[in-house]
């Protein structure tokens, strides 16, 4: 067996690469009998799970499909996450920074109605026209409502493959009835989905959407950040509503753009279980190109808000101010790591991040300073959106609005691991 390391997934990658032959009197095994018995070497011989003592004892041969075998030997009382998917498809998204779909998020909004949240550019739904804001009303000829109560969201969308089409009925911004199809394609993920310099008063606000941390996301961030440089930024906006996390070494490079004056300071520390503390890490805030030293950092938040994000903000609150508007975080305070094997990328639990305070596990999310609707109807450039109104009321006056209403929306649901991460269709 060889091992390398390489900074992907939440902070890097495990490839161990096995190889093994058979002689004659050995009994040839299916692949994914080899992969069962590989996730259980990581989760409980090896011990790399972070629960490993709470895995139990189960033969490989038990069950044919490795999601299901590793989803039967998590701690599922805590762990939602860990997953298995394929070395083509991970990498697609981690590194390429590309996946296969139509380029939109969608939102329930309070009233119940399911919107777009975000469109992709240059993606499939960009190209039809549709924007955030338009309400999706069927798919397939099946109304929201029946996909929704008969469980269908994770086969309406058909197969994951460039070229499948399918058929939607949306409501846009003008209130206009609209049918069309869209075929899926390849989607470039676009990581920053907006951004803009606000100017209040005497203060440069730096206002950016963050979607994903991913590794074409940090070209994005300080191409962004240049601006943000160059107008005499001092303030920041993050939007990380729709930011489901990713690596860790992204959010490393985000918070050194983000306080240039705290180079050299924890931002987290990763612990393993108590079997691995040799590989425990320490991640600094580092010394980056365009960077700037924000005096406030109001970060947009959901219950979609998650992992890398809440890094972000549990990283940098014990150095600058950090404000959360909208809502809860959803409460992610552990990362992966992501172990090769036959073409396939095992993503199990592995670490915990602990920022300088000694702040982890807030498995209930991080609270919200002051809780707003997220107004999917209105779009991002809009500064009269609940969400974006209220961070720019803080950065001028240093108090809250005092009006605090918390969202009844329900939560969007994407299909466990990978599709989860992508947060996308």
């Amino acid at each position: 067996m060889t091992a390398k390391i390489i900074k992907t997934s939440f902070i890097m990658l495990f490839s161990f690469f096995i190889f093994s032959s058979c002689s004659d009197d050995e009994v040839e095994v299916s692949d994914n009998y080899k992969i069962n018995a590989y996730i259980k070497r990581i989760m409980k011989d090896e011990a790399w799970y972070l629960w490993y003592e709470q895995v139990p004892e189960i033969d490989p041969n038990t069950y044919w499909n490795p999601s299901d075998y590793l989803y039967a030997m998590i701690n599922k009382e805590i762990d939602k996450w860990s997953y298995v998917t394929s070395k083509a498809a991970y990498e697609l998204h981690y590194v390429a920074g590309e996946y296969i779909g139509h380029g939109f998020g969608r939102k329930w909004d309070e009233e119940g109605r399911l919107r777009v949240s975000f469109v992709y550019e240059g993606s499939p739904m960009a190209l039809a026209g549709v924007s955030r804001g338009w309400k999706i009303l069927e798919i397939n000829n099946k109304s929201v409502y029946q996909i929704t109560n008969y469980n269908l969201w994770g086969s309406i969308f058909g197969a994951n493959e460039a070229g499948t089409t399918n058929h939607f009925k949306m409501e846009n911004l003008a209130g206009e009835i609209i049918e069309f199809e869209v075929q899926k394609a390849v989607v470039e993920e676009k990581s920053v989905l907006y951004s803009q310099v606000i100017d209040l008063n005497a203060k440069k606000v730096g206002h950016i959407v963050l979607k994903t941390f991913i590794e074409p996301t940090i070209a994005e961030l300080d191409a962004t950040f240049a601006t943000f440089a160059a107008e005499g930024v001092t303030d920041i906006i993050l939007d990380l509503r729709y930011n489901g996390g990713g690596r860790v070494d992204v959010a490393q490079h985000l918070a050194g753009l983000i306080a240039r004056n705290q180079s050299g300071n924890l931002l987290a520390k990763l612990q393993l279980n108590e079997t691995k503390t040799d590989n425990n890490q320490e991640v600094l805030i580092e010394t980056v190109a365009n960077s700037i030293s924000a005096e406030k950092l109001v970060v947009l938040a959901s219950k979609g808000t998650a992992s890398a994000s809440e890094l972000i903000i549990n990283g940098l609150k014990p150095y600058i101010d950090v404000k959360i508007v909208g809502d809860d975080t959803y409460g992610k305070p552990v990362g992966m790591y992501s172990f090769e094997y036959i073409e396939t990328m095992i993503v199990p639990i592995c670490f915990r991040f602990i920022n300088a305070d000694g702040d982890t596990d807030f498995f209930d999310g991080i609270s919200a300073n002051a809780y707003v609707i997220d107004d999917v109807s209105k779009q991002f450039s809009d500064i009269t959106e609940a969400c974006l109104a209220e961070a720019l009321f803080y950065i001028e006056n240093g108090t809250f609005s005092g009006v605090s209403k918390k969202t009844t929306a329900r939560p969007v649901k994407y299909a466990r691991g990978l599709e989860e991460e992508i947060g996308a269709n």
